[in-house]
């Protein structure tokens, strides 16, 4: 094959074998990638994006039975090339026409839309889900908490909130009170140990400083009431009564 400048195409001619020019190509691919600007368009780099190019026969008078791979039906057919003017959807064989198309929509970059943009609005569409439903939680979370501890504190603000309840009545409601609360006029600062948790609305960092707080609170009520416990078992033993009535007789 030589390329002819003027038609901006290869042809064949028949060489003597002696002399010459490197105006001489074994074949068409050759030929037309070395010299034209339309190689590169004719006779791609990647033989599979050759697959999709149109038919053709050429203008030469010669038939030669060749292969080419049908994108609309999907299956290799054969038909006569002329011998000149082709493209890279030519094959010598059946069976290199199937090799290098079979599968070619998988494997094109021309066809659909590239993997990597699908990948890209898949992984944002489940990074967006994720983001709604931690929203969603937390709104629901902190509504909860809010509500929850409102309660609580309306409860202790009521009149007769921090009067003692009889003992039956107060195991009754065990299950459902606080082990300990903090004594302030609002709630933006909540309850300790209530549902495990405790809630901290005025600046982040502070939280610890409320649970020691809180701690501290405890400890003192249960101090106080052992201590009170210890007082009333003091006064009701019979050696205090004892030491009471002697102290009353030496006295006369």
């Amino acid at each position: 094959m030589h390329y002819d400048a003027q038609k901006d195409a290869c042809y064949p001619f028949r060489y003597t074998g002696k002399g010459g020019n490197a105006n001489r190509f074994l074949i068409e691919r050759q030929c037309m990638r070395n010299c034209s600007k339309r190689g590169e368009k004719l006779f791609p780099t990647d033989e599979r994006q050759g697959c999709y190019l149109p038919k053709l026969v050429g203008s030469c008078a010669s038939n030669y039975r060749r292969y080419y791979y049908s994108p609309e039906d999907k299956e290799c057919k054969s038909f006569l090339w002329s011998g000149c003017e082709g493209n890279g959807n030519r094959f010598l064989s059946m069976s290199w026409c199937n090799a290098t198309c079979h599968n070619a929509d998988e494997n094109s970059g021309d066809s659909g839309v590239p993997v990597g943009i699908i990948v890209g609005v898949v992984f944002g569409l489940i990074g967006a889900v994720i983001i709604i439903v931690v929203i969603v939680i937390a709104v629901k979370k902190k509504k909860y908490v809010n509500g929850h501890a409102k309660k609580h504190f309306e409860e202790i603000q009521a009149p007769g909130g921090g009067q003692r309840k009889p003992e039956r009545e107060k195991s009754s409601e065990k299950s459902q009170q606080h082990s300990v609360c903090m004594d302030c006029n609002s709630y933006s600062t909540f309850c300790y140990r209530c549902d495990e948790f405790v809630v901290n609305d005025t600046k982040l960092g502070h939280v610890q400083r409320v649970r020691e707080h809180l701690q501290s609170l405890e400890n003192s009520v249960s101090n106080t009431d052992r201590q009170r416990k210890r007082k009333l078992s003091d006064s009701s033993s019979p050696d205090s009564k004892l030491k009471k009535d002697s102290v009353s007789l030496t006295g006369f």
